[in-house]
């Protein structure tokens, strides 16, 4: 009987030790898979990073540039307008400085304008 009960924890204890032996290596391999995978991630997270580096980089030209454009968009015009504004004929300032009076009726009868040199164009 003692015999039957020493064999039988034997089993048991071997049977257990299997059974712990199996859930190890599953441990070990579920392990090593996280593993695998934490370094993927690590690795994806530093590409990551290096990119939103690169793209907050492009980002910064991008506005950097548009700023130039604007800038020089703005200057173009201002030049446009001060080199209208130069190229008017003196003869024409002369005449457009003058106070032009209007008087009844006289945009639709041109012939009564009281003064030779005012003309309905200037």
């Amino acid at each position: 009987m003692y015999c039957y009960n020493e064999n039988a924890q034997k089993q048991r204890r071997r049977k257990q030790q299997e059974e712990d032996a199996a859930r190890t290596a599953v441990l070990k391999r579920r392990a090593a898979e996280i593993e695998l995978l934490l370094q993927q991630l690590r690795r994806s997270t530093a590409r990551n990073t290096e990119t939103l580096g690169q793209v907050q980089l492009i980002l910064h030209q991008l506005r950097k540039s548009s700023r130039q454009h604007r800038k020089l968009v703005r200057k173009r015009s201002d030049d446009a307008v001060w080199d209208s504004l130069s190229n008017i004929p003196a003869a024409s300032l002369d005449q457009s400085c003058c106070p032009r009076v209007l008087y009844y009726n006289q945009q639709y009868y041109p012939q009564q304008y009281r003064h030779r040199n005012q003309q309905p164009w200037l």
